[in-house]
């Protein structure tokens, strides 16, 4: 009972904070060729080593460090994003408030997914300077069109206008930062 009351209360706190995510997709980057896998088995997780599937923004660092598709609490697919979170502001934060992660799919935004997990990482409060890996946020896969991440800095109640976008190809297994 105690683990779906906590994935309950963090379902609830992540979707109010997804909420006030902006989609301005002004294009200020260039695009990128960058690649990696998508795995499609639970019990393997791939690895970004490339330095374009970072975020370095005044308040925070980003990193994609790999995607899976998983099983939900309910058993649909689910896209599980595994990032590193870097807080760079004075005050201690967390990935959870420093990072905003929007997924689309088929033009519309994403649904948060409820899995089974123990791992909250991401709402560990980091000081200055100190860096979490192994965050997660999970979305409801409607079918296996494409998947859009805007990643955005975040700071207090203010949005970054400037996002990262990665596309997630489900079919070919396939993560390129388009912007």
């Amino acid at each position: 009972m105690k683990k779906v009351l906590s994935i309950l209360t963090a379902s609830i706190l992540v979707g109010s904070l997804m909420v006030g995510c902006s989609s301005d997709t002004s294009d200020t980057s260039k695009d990128s060729d960058t690649k990696v896998k998508v795995e499609k088995e639970k019990e393997k997780s791939n690895k970004v080593d490339s330095d374009n599937m970072i975020l370095d923004q005044e308040t925070m660092t980003f990193k994609l460090d790999g995607v899976k598709v998983i099983k939900d609490y309910d058993g649909n697919d689910a896209l599980e994003i595994n990032y590193t979170f870097t807080n760079k502001q004075e005050e201690a934060t967390s990935a959870l408030v420093g990072v905003c992660i929007d997924g689309y799919q088929n033009g519309k935004q994403m649904e948060i997914a409820i899995v089974d997990t123990d791992e909250f990482n991401e709402q560990t409060n980091l000081k200055k300077g100190i860096t979490q890996d192994n965050c997660k946020n999970y979305y409801v896969l409607s079918d296996d069109s494409p998947v859009e991440l805007e990643v955005y800095e975040t700071n207090g109640s203010a949005w970054s206008k400037d996002p990262a976008i990665f596309k997630i190809n489900i079919k070919d297994n396939t993560v390129t930062r388009t912007k």
